[in-house]
């Protein structure tokens, strides 16, 4: 199954620095980001009771392979 990496961004941090992140922490692959791709702003129904309405912003970089960051096993 191939997924994208994805999380979620800190508000003190970028997207582009949360993007670089994911990648690291759910492959183990250390990237560059080299271009904001695309974009896809959207809302949906949350779960529950409430159903509160949930504005989401999604953010996709091209990004160049640097190393691979595997821990070693123990």
């Amino acid at each position: 199954m191939l997924a994208l990496p994805k999380g979620l961004v800190d508000r003190a941090k970028k997207p582009q620095a949360a993007a670089v992140r994911e990648v690291r922490e759910e492959t183990g692959i250390v990237a560059e980001a080299i271009a904001n791709t695309i974009g896809n702003k959207y809302v949906y129904c949350g779960h529950g009771a409430d159903g509160k309405r949930v504005f989401k912003i999604v953010s996709f970089y091209l990004m160049r392979y640097v190393s691979e960051n595997r821990q070693p096993d123990s």
